[in-house]
Order: C-alpha cells, then structure tokens, then sequence
C-alpha cells in the first residue's frame, strides 16, 4: 500500500469526475445505510485507489450483491466491517480475482472515488 500520500493524492488531481463512466475511474455516492456497488470487468485481479470524501466507508469484496455489510455493525463496532477508508484519507487496495461487488457501509452521506491504479504497486513486484 502507498505511504507516500502526496504522490498517491495526485492520482484524483486531473480527474474530472462529471460523469461515472470515466473508464479507470468510479465516484459512488455512499449513505450511512448500506450499499453494493458492481466492479467494472476487467478490475478483479488489480489494485485501485479508493478516496473517502464526506464520510468514513467501510467495505469488503464480495462475489455478489447478496453479500452486503450489516449496518447495524455500524454503531457497535466499525472494526467488525471490514476494510476502513477514513474520510480524507486514500488507500490501496488488491481486488481479489473472485470478487464481482463491493459492498460498503458509510458513516454519514458522501463519495467514495476508485481509481484502477494498475497490476502492479511499487515495491510489490
């Protein structure tokens, strides 16, 4: 995972998000009631870039849509949802091959940005 945030912050930078379409990019409006969102073909198997903006948003990679985080962990315990994407903060993360969704939870209303970084990080291969 990149620790190096001002280089990983300018991956977003020329973006322009007017649209959801955009081929390497996604923005997902995420509530605090929970939420699925379908992976682009080709994403499984790759590392993207995930942006909390508004809110945090926990998630986990899932094989279908079924598999959804249980917004009543929300309140108890945020450490039992999985994966975390602070507010503010940018992270990377490995799609697992198998995954098709991913399902999410958010603290309150806002984005989460996926960026499709590539096959490979630095220092990882």
């Amino acid at each position: 995972m990149s620790t190096d945030q001002n280089k990983s912050a300018s991956r977003f930078g020329p973006v322009k998000f007017a649209a959801d379409t955009v081929s390497t990019v996604r923005r997902v409006a995420v509530t605090a009631t929970a939420g699925d969102f379908a992976l682009p073909a080709g994403w499984p198997g790759q590392w993207i870039t995930m942006r909390a903006v508004g809110a945090d948003v926990y998630f986990f990679f899932a094989d279908s849509a079924a598999e959804t985080v249980d917004s009543t962990k929300v309140a108890e315990s945020h450490a039992q949802l999985g994966y975390p994407v602070l507010a503010g903060e940018e992270k990377d993360y490995l799609v697992p091959k198998g995954a098709s969704h991913l399902s999410w939870d958010a603290t309150a209303a806002g984005q989460l940005y996926l960026h499709l970084s590539s096959g490979v990080k630095k220092g990882d291969g």
